[in-house]
């Protein structure tokens, strides 16, 4: 299905270096909201949270439904997928995070002890342990053997909107206090404090670059940062664009697995895609391509492992993949 021209700007400072998405593999509109979306690392499943308490699983290739995930009581917030081992998680409204084991799309462990809506969780590297982050401002990681709790974090400060753990074992979270925090997985302590990264606005998403160089992070002043973490988190760029609003406490921008890309969708339904270019500066403004496709609200976007698709969904009730 080709794209019916999507909508762009070029004036100066938006200028379109980004080959726009030919094809839409899948489009589909599903009788849910939908809160969060990932890829598999096997390139072909992408996961959906829904607010009707499940986490249903598409081929990205042929678009069609394969499998259905239950268990929660409440809606679907954040899906991931493992990176090793057929595992998924979610994190759920309920205060609970589950963890499916999809050879059998069964619930194999439940995770219990927030107390309120959980909105960030994340597997570790080698798909031993999880971490989550949730509104009633803790940080817990978990052990996936037995499915216990090793540690809890009393010290956000704030309500968590995200985490992510990168490949070094550095976990990010984002806030609602306007704060990034940076921990370590295995010590559980505080590395470093982005205070105001949004100024004075919630932090919705946070997400490091493939190399775990740089962390990109959303926010609902309607501007992504990016961070390099080698230079004492110096913010290398910020990127905008003039009809680029987020007002989703979970919505989540990511980079593109080669890094040359972040993308982010936006309150209008759009999805927008900026090009890290080695031109792009602060006062310049970044290459931005914008694709229509979604009624209202996109809550999350994703690549596949490779970088030859792009994934969204949103309040719409819809599935967009792009490739």
């Amino acid at each position: 299905m080709n794209i019916n021209t999507p909508s762009t700007t070029t004036n100066n400072a938006e200028k379109i270096l980004i080959t726009p998405p030919k094809t839409v593999v899948c489009k589909q509109i599903i009788d849910t909201q939908i809160n969060s979306i990932d890829f598999s690392e096997d390139t072909h499943s992408v996961a959906i949270a829904c607010s009707d308490k499940t986490i249903r699983i598409f081929n990205s290739k042929s678009g069609n439904f394969t499998t259905t995930l239950h268990g929660s009581t409440d809606s679907v917030i954040k899906v991931k997928f493992s990176s090793v081992g057929q595992l998924a998680l979610g994190a759920c409204a309920d205060s609970i995070c589950r963890i499916w084991n999809l050879g059998n799309d069964r619930v194999r462990h439940t995770l219990t002890g927030h107390t309120k809506k959980i909105y960030g969780a994340d597997f570790s590297p080698d798909s031993k342990k999880v971490v989550t982050g949730a509104h009633d401002r803790t940080i817990k990681f978990w052990e996936l053997q037995y499915g216990t709790c090793e540690k809890t974090l009393l010290t956000c400060k704030s309500s968590v909107n995200d985490v992510e753990v990168s490949r070094g074992d550095t976990i990010a979270s984002a806030h609602f206090d306007s704060a990034v925090r940076l921990w370590d997985m295995k010590s559980f302590k505080l590395i470093s404090e982005i205070e105001r990264a949004h100024d004075g606005q919630q932090v919705t998403s946070v997400s490091f670059s493939k190399d775990g160089t740089k962390l990109l992070s959303n926010g609902k002043d309607n501007l992504l940062n990016i961070y390099d973490l080698r230079m004492t988190q110096k913010v290398l760029d910020t990127l905008k664009h003039t009809d680029y609003k987020n007002t989703i406490a979970y919505n989540k921008a990511c980079f593109s697995p080669c890094g040359e890309y972040c993308a982010a969708g936006g309150t209008n339904g759009k999805l927008f895609i900026w090009s890290l270019t080695p031109q792009t500066t602060k006062a310049m403004g970044s290459a931005v391509l914008v694709v229509n496709g979604h009624s209202s609200s996109i809550t999350g976007v994703t690549w596949n492992i490779d970088g030859s698709q792009i994934a969204s969904c949103g309040l719409d009730k819809g599935l967009f993949i792009y490739e």
